[in-house]
């Protein structure tokens, strides 16, 4: 894994530490997947300048399907926040993203 993101000896561990042993995004469950930009490595492997974090699997297969693309990302929490079904069908807003 280490030569794969070209990470230094020990770096691997260091993000695991710091993040404690979860996924960034998610912290629910463990941090197996190391995340980088495609931008930047568009393969499988990474220059190592490019590594962004820990996540687990599905965190970071998410972020592949939506190609790293922020305003998707954004469009994503807009929908959970005001979801267009609460509008259209007339429903009362939602209180704080709870029904």
């Amino acid at each position: 894994m280490v030569a794969t993101y070209g990470l230094a000896p020990g770096d691997w561990e260091k993000l695991f530490v710091a993040q404690g042993g979860k996924c960034w995004i998610c912290r629910r469950y463990k941090a197996k997947a190391v995340d980088h930009d495609h931008s930047c490595c568009s393969g499988k492997t990474s220059c190592g300048r490019c590594v962004r974090g820990l996540l687990c699997g599905t965190c970071n297969g998410i972020l592949g399907r939506w190609r790293d693309a922020i305003e998707v990302l954004l469009r994503a929490v807009e929908y959970l926040r005001n979801p267009p079904a609460r509008r259209i069908l007339g429903l009362p807003p939602l209180e704080n993203g709870a029904l």
